[in-house]
């Protein structure tokens, strides 16, 4: 998911490039109003860095996790997790949820980043804060339900018989 979302940035920036004036709205009020501008060529540089940065802190703990010492990871019923017999279990979930989680963190900037590129293709440029309304509200009902799933994993070790 995350290379799939990785291409679809890249495929839209490419799309947009050519098209998009020199100079564009950056940053837009609440009702969609330019009131902060860039070059396109600083634009699509902070665009870069920004997922970078995203990726960096949100794929770093998917990745780094099992590399931690038990004394840095804070989960419920810590040593049943953490226990030899569970170990692998525990991690191979941890990196997944951190990685699904990444990749809507990605999303969510893919999709602002591409309104923007959007909202500069008509003049005056109008940025669509309803269609980012949706976005970030789909994103923190996704976060809720995740954060339920994580801590309801976590929550009552299996029972052993």
């Amino acid at each position: 998911m995350f290379f799939l979302l990785v291409l679809v940035a890249l495929a839209r920036c490419s799309h947009f490039y050519p098209l998009l004036p020199e100079r564009m709205a950056s940053h837009f009020d609440m009702s969609g109003l330019p009131n902060g501008w860039m070059t396109k060529a600083l634009f699509f540089e902070l665009y870069a860095v920004g997922v970078a940065i995203g990726v960096v802190v949100v794929f770093l703990p998917a990745l780094t996790v099992a590399k931690l010492p038990a004394s840095l990871i804070n989960l419920p019923n810590k040593k049943y997790w953490l226990a030899p017999e569970h170990r692998d279990e525990t991690y191979a979930f941890l990196k997944r949820s951190f990685a699904w989680f990444g990749c809507a963190f990605l999303a969510v900037e893919v999709v602002g980043l591409d309104l923007a590129m959007q909202a500069n293709l008509v003049s005056p440029p109008h940025f669509s804060s309803e269609s980012m309304s949706v976005c970030l509200v789909v994103f923190l009902i996704w976060t809720v339900w995740w954060t339920i799933d994580f801590i309801r994993h976590f929550s009552a070790p299996e029972s052993s018989s």
